[in-house]
């Protein structure tokens, strides 16, 4: 079954982050459905770059919040992943 959430807000991002820690990529599936439809996502585009990112440098336990602390520590505010 593939599953893709857009436009999250408060609910459907808990809904994403659970679906991502149990090892589904919303992100690539909202991708491939906008590829398909010839619709551009450079948000989801953005956070799918972000989230591998993330996964790269060991915040595979982290959630949505992951990519706030990605944009702290790229701005020179945090030192690590938490």
């Amino acid at each position: 079954m593939k599953v893709g959430f857009i436009g999250l807000g408060h609910m459907g991002a808990g809904m994403a982050a659970n679906l991502l820690r149990a090892g589904h990529n919303d992100i690539r599936l909202t991708l491939a459905a906008a590829d398909d439809l010839r619709v551009p996502m450079p948000v989801a585009s953005l956070l799918r770059d972000r989230f591998l990112t993330l996964l790269a440098q060991g915040g595979e336990a982290l959630d949505w919040s992951g990519i706030g602390q990605l944009a702290a520590r790229d701005a020179g505010q945090v030192d690590r992943l938490r």
